[in-house]
């Protein structure tokens, strides 16, 4: 356990030399995974054996593999505040560079031509592309996963992560449409069987919250909004463990069958969302094999799962049929390259703080908002899902980068031709 000594040293240096601003990512990563050290701890060691949830058999290992797991997870958050110090030393100006007041305790303020006409485009697709996946099987089916392996359930995923960002901004103009809109993202996401349903109210949660203008409203939506997720990601999560089939209808009749399971499963969730993953990388320790590196190639690989062998892998990347490895597990498995994954991970969230810094002070708003969002996902989603499915939102993130640019060039030169005419 010497990581752990060195884990204390550097979290003790990191908040020393640095503000903690909540809703940076570098913050969100760190304060993250420094919770699910310590929950983990307490629930090993002092949560009774007849108490513990020991999801799919996961929970009950041994010494060893518990204090080796534990080395995983440190030398992860050490790799990664690294990586952070590394950006610090090598661009001190913009490591120097401050948030000049907390714009979102007073509300931001957003006006975006045409984003009702723009949300229900993106829903149109996003709908399209579930049904090409699913049919028929979107309403009832005997297994969890589809008959037909999904072909664009990254792309309408993420669809649907920015239209529920763009419909909390577009609330207060258009209320009623706001809410069927966000009411079919939650059908989709029970149908599915995926805790992104849970995931979809968050979005439009937070960016409903950044358009509150008074501080009052903010803590009333708080109050009320946090037990709900909470309660609902339970709800969200039992459904397809109660159910004997899977689907829109089979789900919902659990509802009505069942409706004491909602309290049980909102403590399973705590559990899942902030231990689980601890012990599903201990299997994935366990169980996965690297007889070569193309695994973590096709995992690394930014291209579509049709255009590599990913789905010749897909079935053998997972504990079990609900669980596959962690992205966490997948990587300690390459020893060396773990850490240098993590640094960089940590340079490029610094990079991209400094970019929300930056973007906050200038009163541009959007493009920083959504790089929270899509770390944020690639935090949790790096705690219990595969290498592959995190490490997307990555790209995702540097793709905004590219974006903006492309917007800043094309502002500029219509600017300069202004100018010149």
């Amino acid at each position: 356990m010497w990581s752990s000594i060195v884990l204390i040293f550097f979290l003790i240096f990191f908040f020393y030399k640095r503000k903690v601003v909540l809703y940076l990512p570098v913050t969100i990563f760190v304060l993250f995974y420094s919770i699910v050290i310590i929950l983990t701890l307490f629930y090993h060691f002092y949560c009774p054996s007849y108490y513990k949830f020991n999801l799919y058999g996961f929970d009950f290992i041994g010494q060893n593999r518990f204090y080796n797991t534990m080395d995983v997870f440190t030398s992860m958050i050490i790799s990664f505040i690294f990586g952070t110090f590394l950006f610090s030393i090598l661009n001190k100006e913009k490591s120097n560079l401050k948030i000049k007041k907390n714009d979102l305790l007073k509300g931001f303020s957003f006006n975006i031509k045409g984003l009702t006409t723009i949300i229900i485009i993106l829903l149109v697709i996003g709908l399209l592309l579930v049904f090409v996946d699913f049919g028929n099987e979107l309403f009832f089916r005997t297994k969890y996963i589809p008959t037909n392996s999904s072909s664009f359930k990254t792309i309408y995923q993420i669809l649907f992560i920015i239209i529920s960002f763009f419909t909390g901004l577009n609330y207060f103009k258009k209320k009623f449409f706001s809410l069927v809109t966000m009411f079919v993202l939650v059908l989709i996401g029970i149908s599915i069987g995926s805790r992104f349903a849970s995931i979809y109210l968050i979005i439009f949660g937070i960016s409903f919250f950044i358009t509150l203008k008074q501080r009052i409203r903010k803590v009333f939506f708080l109050t009320w909004f946090t037990p709900f997720i909470i309660i609902f990601f339970g709800f969200n999560i039992s459904l397809r463990a109660e159910s004997n089939s899977h689907g829109l209808i089979p789900y919902l009749s659990v509802v009505f069958n069942k409706p004491e399971v909602i309290y049980e499963y909102t403590l399973k969730n705590i559990y899942y969302t902030l231990v689980f993953g601890f012990y599903a990388t201990a299997d994935t320790l366990n169980v996965y094999t690297f007889d070569s590196p193309d695994k973590l190639i096709t995992c690394l690989n930014p291209l579509p799962g049709k255009l590599t062998n990913w789905y010749s892998l897909a079935k053998r990347m997972r504990s079990n049929i609900f669980a596959p490895f962690t992205a966490i597990g997948e990587l300690a498995r390459y020893k060396y390259f773990f850490y240098f994954y993590f640094i960089t991970v940590g340079y490029y969230f610094r990079y991209v703080e400094y970019f929300i810094i930056k973007s906050f002070n200038s009163k541009k708003y959007i493009f920083p908002i959504l790089h929270i969002l899509l770390l944020i996902m690639f935090i949790i989603f790096s705690f219990e899902y595969n290498l592959r499915s995190s490490n997307r939102f990555i790209y995702y993130s540097f793709f905004l980068f590219i974006i903006s640019y492309i917007l800043k060039i094309t502002y500029s030169r219509q600017i300069n031709n202004r100018k010149n005419a």
